[in-house]
């Protein structure tokens, strides 16, 4: 929930990391574990070391509704990333019905089980 400003009180953190901080989190829908924070984009590992202790996690306040959403509005997740997924997911659902919970998109062969662990706290069914 930080600002940007917030996140600069942070040893080793400027402008420019934070603002990335921030981006970041928000296209996510907000960071389901403090570890997330090192996948900013060009975050230094040392950097996060040194600011971890300080991080608390906070909820998750966006969501996608994988039952309403179209390709692009899915695509526009961070974990989703590609035309390809999106797709998929859209496909299948349009025509298998809609996903009741995470054990429908494990049907879908080409989701791995790591990418699913990361999206699951995004997801609403």
């Amino acid at each position: 929930k930080a600002t940007a400003e917030e996140w600069q009180q942070l040893r080793g953190i400027g402008p420019a990391y934070a603002n990335r901080i921030v981006k970041f989190r928000t296209a996510l829908g907000g960071f389901a574990s403090v570890d997330q924070v090192r996948e900013t984009y060009n975050f230094p590992d040392s950097t996060f070391q040194n600011v971890r202790l300080s991080l608390r996690p906070s909820p998750v306040f966006k969501k996608l509704k994988i039952n309403e959403l179209d390709a692009k509005e899915l695509k526009a997740h961070p974990y989703v990333k590609d035309w390809k997924t999106a797709n998929i997911i859209i496909n299948y659902r349009k025509q298998h019905g809609n996903f009741t919970n995470l054990e429908d998109l494990r049907e879908i062969k080409i989701l791995t089980e790591d990418w699913l662990k990361k999206i699951e706290p995004y997801l609403e069914f």
